[in-house]
């Protein structure tokens, strides 16, 4: 019986696009894309990562290493989730089980939120450390207390919500990633999503704005760039800020314009579709271990001083 049901899912996969309106098959082959190289750069990424983990995590504790370390736990969670999508976007057809696709569907909301999260606890320490006001050790228990807290609420909240939401609203057991009817039907979650969106997008503003005086600062009194180590630290504060913008702000900005037009169903089809692209160019930001492990091969593993 299972083998049957199989074999009809697979026979459905060259199903037409006007079938499929709201996830078009040339999106599809974007998002597909998207995803092998996500999943490529990943497992490379962390093949690379285990090392330097082990090493910054036996030295001395510090707010930036534990959102470093929760950072590429993030990743790793996620990870393991994207081959599900690949095969789902490969197919156009989702023949797993429902709650298998409430799990996936979850993780990829799940890791992009927590690794915001974790760039601006880097971030900001950085900033607060040139300064001159360092993060000391009883403030790093509070982060890792703050660490544990943020991921018990995210893991138990969204797949939760997903859980109960999704099983009311979604219908077709063979399509997964769908949340346009819910937003169309709640009013509260367009009120979340326009508060998340402004959110990643005034928190983006703002760190551009100070890494940038910042690293000018620096930039214009350093004298040896290639052995000075706050010029290191901000180069690389740069880099996740610059993440943010590239992965997190055309998501969140083309966010708001989805919300406000997806009851159109004139357009609807069409900003769902690009929505879940920009959705999936949010995990792009896996990239983010290679910064980790160029430049702490570069600077002597002073990544999180």
């Amino acid at each position: 019986m299972a083998a049957t049901t199989t074999q009809n899912c697979l026979n459905m996969s060259n199903i037409s696009t006007t079938q499929h309106e709201l996830n078009p098959v040339e999106n599809h082959r974007v998002i597909l894309a998207v995803n092998c190289v996500v999943l490529s750069i990943g497992v490379i990424g962390l093949s690379q990562m285990w090392q330097m983990i082990y090493t910054i995590s036996s030295r001395k504790g510090s707010a930036t290493i534990l959102a470093v370390i929760n950072l590429v736990f993030a990743h790793f969670i996620f990870l393991l989730t994207v081959p599900f999508r690949i095969y789902y976007y490969a197919v156009h057809r989702w023949c797993l089980t429902i709650t298998l696709c409430k799990i996936v569907s979850s993780m990829i909301f799940i890791h992009m939120y927590m690794s915001f999260i974790f760039y601006v606890i880097i971030v900001v320490t950085r900033l607060q450390n040139f300064r001159k006001t360092p993060v000391a050790i009883g403030r790093s228990c509070h982060t890792a207390i703050a660490c544990v807290l943020v991921w018990l609420i995210v893991l138990i909240a969204v797949p939760c919500v997903l859980y109960f939401k999704y099983a009311i609203l979604h219908q077709d057991n063979s399509e997964c990633f769908h949340f346009q009817t819910w937003i169309e039907m709640e009013i509260g979650t367009k009120v979340f999503n326009y508060f998340m969106s402004l959110l990643i997008i005034g928190a983006t503003l703002v760190l551009v704005a100070l890494q940038t005086v910042v690293q000018v600062k620096v930039w214009k009194n350093v004298r040896d760039w290639r052995n000075d180590q706050e010029f290191w630290r901000q180069v690389k504060s740069s880099l996740f800020v610059l993440v943010m913008v590239v992965c997190f702000l055309p998501y969140a900005m083309f966010r708001l314009h989805y919300i406000e037009y997806v009851n159109n169903k004139e357009y609807s089809a069409q900003l769902t579709g690009i929505n879940e692209v920009f959705l999936s160019l949010t995990t792009l930001n896996c990239v983010d271990m290679f910064t980790f492990v160029r430049v702490m091969r570069v600077r002597c593993l002073t990544c999180c001083d």
